[in-house]
């Protein structure tokens, strides 16, 4: 008897173990039976632009923050006159593209001469270009919380440096502030 019960319990536990494998065999063949989806775009080209006088390093410190689906990539103090940052992504396109640059006035302001006029200007833009299989390319437009200042200031003595140093660009200033979101 003790036989039986066990040879029972045995043959009942292969022929769940049969029917689970047929079971998930027929799923699979439905899985891997449906068509995959392609990416529709296979190629990606970001670039970040900041011109910046030499007047404006004077004043402020600058930051560039660039990141790629919400998480920063790489972070770096900007010391040039004209800034840029350029990437290809070929394959692979990240859903999501930003950078942020800010300007912080100096802990420690050089003394300003009232007889100098201090040339304040800032240019920034950035672009993407996405490419499909066929290589035809696409602009996407920037998400709204996106802004780029561009202006030009010729300003002489120490009042009108100090004020706008202070008052028109308050302590920080974001010089860009790009985001592409790809859907």
């Amino acid at each position: 008897m003790k036989k039986s019960v066990i040879f029972k319990t045995l043959a009942t536990i292969a022929a769940m173990l049969c029917l689970t494998t047929f079971v998930s065999c027929d799923n699979d063949e439905e899985i891997f039976s449906q068509p995959v989806e392609e990416p529709e775009n296979v190629k990606a080209e970001i670039s970040y632009t900041v011109a910046l006088s030499e007047d404006f390093f004077l004043f402020y410190d600058v930051t560039a923050a660039v990141g790629i689906n919400e998480k920063i990539v790489m972070e770096m103090k900007v010391n040039e006159y004209d800034w840029d940052y350029n990437d290809v992504w070929k394959g692979y396109v990240p859903e999501n593209f930003f950078c942020k640059v800010v300007a912080k006035v100096k802990d420690s302001l050089p003394e300003i001469d009232s007889d100098k006029e201090y040339e304040f200007s800032i240019a920034a833009k950035s672009n993407l270009q996405l490419f499909d299989k066929a290589g035809t390319m696409s602009l996407p437009e920037l998400d709204d919380i996106s802004k780029a200042v561009n202006e030009r200031m010729s300003l002489k003595g120490v009042d009108k440096v100090t004020k706008y140093i202070r008052e028109y660009l308050k302590d920080e200033v974001i010089i860009l502030l790009s985001s592409y979101t790809i859907e």
